[in-house]
């Protein structure tokens, strides 16, 4: 499965582009996971709220990334 970065601000131009790709990759594949990784929370609360209950988007913030890699690799703190 290939793995692609989008970088983008913070702006509310940004983040609609960013859910509008979210949305059609949703589209051509309902199963396809997607990891998003945001520098704020409230950026995270944002896009939560605009993507409501969209099934297999993760959502982490820069400062948990670790805790999710290790998580992941199953790997205890």
């Amino acid at each position: 499965m290939a793995a692609h970065l989008n970088l983008t601000s913070t702006t509310n131009t940004a983040l609609g582009h960013l859910i509008s790709q979210i949305r059609d990759e949703k589209r051509s594949n309902v199963l396809i996971p997607i990891t998003i990784l945001v520098p704020t929370s409230g950026i995270m609360h944002e896009l939560r709220s605009r993507l409501g209950d969209t099934m297999g988007v993760q959502l982490y913030q820069f400062y948990g990334l670790g805790n999710a890699v290790l998580d992941e690799a199953g790997i205890p703190i």
